[in-house]
């Protein structure tokens, strides 16, 4: 990652919409010719959160946030390695309040997730 995009991230604060632009590290299918080299682009779109990672940095971006109760949240996030990013798109400052977006990010780092409950509903003819 450059560090224009850095510090344009920086910039971004907590709670932006954003397109973020990435290569993929994993091997793909891709490849239909044998010795093409393999640059897997990824787009993904979500809200900035904020970054995570001591030895390598992530990028936090939130695609969907269950707010259970005050202060309980779970997030279905995509932590994309900061070296692999290229480019930003804002599409929307302020998408969510920075407070919030701050308790989100933190209900899952700190491990305050709510469990999601499924219901299993038997339907039986003739009742």
């Amino acid at each position: 990652m450059s560090k224009l995009l850095l510090k344009q991230l920086k910039k971004l604060g907590i709670g932006t919409l954003v397109c973020l632009e990435w290569y993929d590290a994993s091997v793909g299918k891709v490849a239909r010719n044998p010795g093409t080299q393999i640059d897997i682009t990824v787009r993904t779109w979500g809200v900035f959160l904020g970054f995570l990672g001591n030895k390598n940095k992530h990028i936090i971006i939130a695609q969907n946030i269950y707010k259970y109760t005050t202060g309980v949240y779970d997030v279905d996030y995509s932590a994309v390695p900061a070296s692999g990013a290229t480019d930003v798109t804002v599409i929307m400052r302020g998408c969510i309040d920075g407070a919030e977006a701050k308790q989100a990010f933190n209900s899952f780092t700190t491990r305050e997730v709510a469990s999601r409950t499924v219901r299993h509903v038997h339907l039986h003819r003739g009742e």
